[in-house]
């Protein structure tokens, strides 16, 4: 009798349920393992199994595989599940994808400073400084700057200072969503954010999306929540930095699977603030297949079940002359939920799909400017600007989180010129 194929899915994260359906097309048994309850991850009903154990124990999940002999482990881009998927596969002897020293820079933000220093690229300036706020350091400080920890995602502890109050201040709070202490301390550049993302494939890293930030005011801060695939600066970019990305690669020792950089484009040059060997949190593969009928998430469940895909990326053309798609982060205000509208909507939309969709009745939104607060993860397609417009004025109107009181506690994107004017 054959064996039968089981692969754990370590917590539950944007990619969690568009891996689920991959494997589950593959043929593969599926358990996803986290504590949290069915009411606050009903996605485990989605699996052929579940275990109500936490992704941090991984004595109990290591014995746990070897019992029920799981074939496969996998993680999607949580980077603490990504952490303990690497571990548990290290102690089975089952396949992990990322290199060791890619896994360690997409990790340490210094360390990748460093690497992209040796490839000739471009870095914020940053202070070497500790909690003991040398007084030299200090007086050499130009503000704003910004504080964020070297090993943290999503915007934790990220803070935009400026003063030596807010510096300390926030310096002290970074600290808390620090597992290494390590802070990073670097000048505050303003111009246009853009997400890098590739697939690297046979060592070569393609570059398979681009998206280029638009803002709105959460809390205090200005925040990314319209984010277009098709950056303005994609020709510019692949021919400035393409020979320098390739470089990056080698030196991590990168063979297989996704990279995504951020980095901020000021005066024509780029400025790179952080990696991660992993994939996006955002969902943009799901533009990637709409686009250019090519999902790196689907290459990412097949490394972790050890084989390589079987796709040839330089016959494909990412430029993203002609296509129309976004990624809409849809933040909310802090508050109490009461009741949710719209899911049903969003489901039957044609070119609109939730990648996360966070909050339940009974939970409770808080106040924290980072990607914590987003309630929808959408990612949207169109075939032309009117339709993506009009697309992202529905979602507005039908699409939200009600408080105790009635209020909408959502804060949509509705600066629909600007989309206008970015493709003119």
């Amino acid at each position: 009798m054959k064996k039968e194929k089981k692969m754990l899915f370590m917590g539950i994260d944007s990619a969690t349920a568009f891996a689920l359906k991959y494997a589950k097309s593959q043929g593969i048994y599926t358990i996803i393992t986290d504590n949290n309850t069915l009411e606050k991850a009903p996605l485990k009903k989605e699996a052929d199994e579940y275990w109500m154990i936490s992704v941090g124990d991984i004595d109990l999940l290591e014995r746990y595989c070897r019992e029920q002999q799981i074939s496969w482990v996998f993680s999607g881009n949580h980077e603490f599940c990504l952490d303990m998927t690497k571990e548990l596969c290290r102690r089975l002897d089952l396949p992990f994808y990322a290199s060791d020293e890619g896994w360690l820079t997409g990790r340490d933000k210094e360390r990748f400073k460093r690497h992209c220093i040796e490839c000739g690229m471009d870095v914020a300036h940053w202070y070497h400084m500790d909690s003991s706020f040398q007084a030299d350091i200090l007086e050499t400080i130009k503000y704003p700057v910004v504080v964020k920890p070297a090993d943290a995602s999503s915007q934790k502890g990220f803070f935009i200072c400026h003063n030596e109050e807010e510096l300390k201040a926030g310096y002290m709070n970074s600290l808390q969503h620090s597992q290494s202490g390590k802070i990073i301390v670097e000048e505050y550049l303003e111009g246009v954010e853009v997400d890098i993302i590739y697939y690297v494939h046979e060592g070569i890293p393609y570059l398979v999306c681009m998206n280029d930030k638009l803002l709105v005011r959460v809390n205090e801060r200005m925040n990314q929540t319209m984010l277009l695939n098709q950056s303005r600066y994609y020709d510019e970019y692949v021919n400035e930095i393409s020979d320098k990305i390739n470089q990056l690669a080698e030196r991590l020792n990168y063979r297989e699977g996704a990279m995504f950089l951020q980095a901020i484009r000021k005066d024509g040059k780029y400025y790179f603030l952080e990696m991660g060997c992993r994939m996006d949190g955002i969902g943009c593969w799901v533009s990637t297949e709409a686009n250019y009928h090519f999902n790196y998430l689907e290459c990412m469940v097949d490394l972790a079940m050890g084989r390589k895909p079987e796709i040839n990326l330089s016959e494909i053309d990412f430029s993203p002359k002609g296509k129309y798609s976004a990624t809409y982060l849809y933040w909310a205000k802090p508050g109490y939920v009461k009741e949710v509208v719209g899911n049903e909507f969003i489901e039957k939309m044609n070119g609109v799909t939730a990648a996360m969709s966070r909050f339940h009745p009974g939970d409770y939104v808080q106040k924290t400017d980072n990607l914590i607060q987003v309630g929808w993860f959408l990612e949207i397609v169109a075939d032309s600007c009117t339709e993506l417009v009009n697309k992202i004025v529905a979602i507005n109107k039908n699409l939200y989180l009600l408080d105790d009181k009635g209020k909408n506690l959502m804060i949509p994107y509705e600066d629909y010129d600007c989309i206008r004017k970015y493709y003119s």
